[in-house]
Formats: C-alpha cells, structure tokens, sequence
C-alpha cells in the first residue's frame, strides 16, 4: 500500500468517526466514479468545480413522532423533531467541511 493510499484511507476513518460521534446512524464517501450514470443531481461539481468525491450521512427521525403525524394526532411533534435533525445536520455538514479545509482539502457543506 502506497503511502498516500494509507493517508487517505486514515483520512476516511477520521472522517467517518468524525460523523457518526456526531450523531449520524451511518456514513459513507462517495466518488465520482461510484455517482457516474446517475441523475443530474448527482453531479459533485455543481456544488464544488472539480469535486471527486462527497461524505453522505443520516441522522434518524423519531419514529413514534412519524407515526403520531401521519395518524393526524400531532403535526408539531414531528415537525419540530425535523427541524431539529436538519439544524443538526447541517451543523454536522458545515463542520466536517471546516476540517476538511483544515486539512488542506476543498469542502462545501450542503444542507
């Protein structure tokens, strides 16, 4: 294994770790190579020009809040759960890409 192999591979653990201590259920990086053929939304470089790869990760929803909604017996509950889980991602989003930065890397958060 090549030396800048290992830096990366060490560089997607921290990243990885990084998310789910944060809160996320899962995480994953993907690439332009793993995108290609897709939608038009999966283009990385409307977002960053030169992108090659992007972090996606899930944070979980309350699920008894899911349930009250649909069944018309609370709409704030969930609501307000969403909001919460989207603010929280998007601090998740915006702090990884600060140490991305930091590390020497370009980095666009995406809510």
């Amino acid at each position: 294994m090549t030396k800048e192999r290992k830096r990366y591979e060490d560089l997607d653990q921290t990243v990885k770790d990084l998310v789910l201590n944060a809160g996320a259920i899962d995480v994953g990086i993907v690439t332009t190579e793993t995108l290609e053929g897709g939608p038009p939304s999966t283009d990385l470089s409307y977002v960053l020009d030169g992108a090659r790869s992007a972090i996606v990760f899930a944070l979980p929803l309350d699920q008894e809040k899911i349930e009250r909604f649909l069944k018309k017996e609370d709409f704030s509950g969930h609501a307000l759960d969403n909001v919460r889980t989207n603010t929280q991602a998007s601090g998740i989003a915006l702090e990884l890409a600060r140490f991305l930065e930091m590390k020497g890397h370009s980095a666009v958060p995406v809510e």
